[in-house]
């Protein structure tokens, strides 16, 4: 039960390492621990993983497997039996339906983030730019995941006032620039370390519906 969940959670994982490509190591380190944790759904979400019907339910049972049903010994209530709390803990995988539909999902889950950045048909374009002294932008489009922009805004930026996203947009040049002033408006756009209550997150500036 653990290992089908951690495998889940792994394959995740690896594609929001792909996903976070030219981002401030510390901003991935920063929100694989606190922005996804276990939560897997959103994981896939960022993923632009295809989801089907009762995906959203078999996420949240592998969540549940990794942090309750496999990590702590079963609580068993004063007037039951061990037998009937682990049958009713391990109940969710034992029929042959429930198992194959959490193990298809971790094969669908795996396939998908197997093909980001790997297709000669549909090739990642990556793009970093610095933005003063210790602000930076990092543009991806293709291999398989939305177009995404995050930025940082500079120190300089901040003293300015020109705080958001329409600010950096205007930072680049339509000519020299072009890719990215192309995808803008269908980019999900992130903030790297806009402070809240005095430690860095991420913020979400814009994700179309439709992209």
């Amino acid at each position: 039960m653990l290992l089908l969940g951690y495998a889940v959670e792994m394959y995740l994982k690896a594609g929001i390492a792909k996903a976070y490509r030219g981002c401030a190591n510390e901003m991935f380190v920063r929100d694989v621990k606190y922005r996804f944790g276990h939560k897997l759904k959103d994981m896939a979400d960022e993923l632009a993983f295809p989801h089907r019907s009762g995906d959203a339910e078999h996420f949240v049972e592998l969540e549940d497997l990794v942090l309750v049903d496999a990590r702590y010994p079963i609580a068993v209530p004063d007037d039951g039996s061990y037998t009937e709390a682990a049958n009713a803990q391990t109940s969710r995988i034992w029929s042959s339906e429930s198992y194959d539909n959490l193990c298809s999902i971790a094969q669908r889950v795996r396939d998908h983030v197997s093909r980001i950045d790997s297709e000669s048909s549909n090739p990642a374009s990556l793009q970093s730019f610095n933005i003063d002294e210790d602000g930076y932008l990092a543009f991806r489009v293709g291999g398989h995941l939305p177009p995404r922009i995050t930025y940082r805004l500079s120190t300089a930026m901040k003293d300015m006032n020109l705080c958001s996203a329409e600010d950096v947009k205007a930072l680049f040049d339509a000519k020299v620039h072009h890719q990215v002033l192309r995808y803008w408006d269908r980019a999900w756009i992130y903030e790297d370390g806009q402070p809240d209550r005095g430690k860095p997150k991420t913020s979400e500036r814009k994700r179309p519906s439709a992209v």
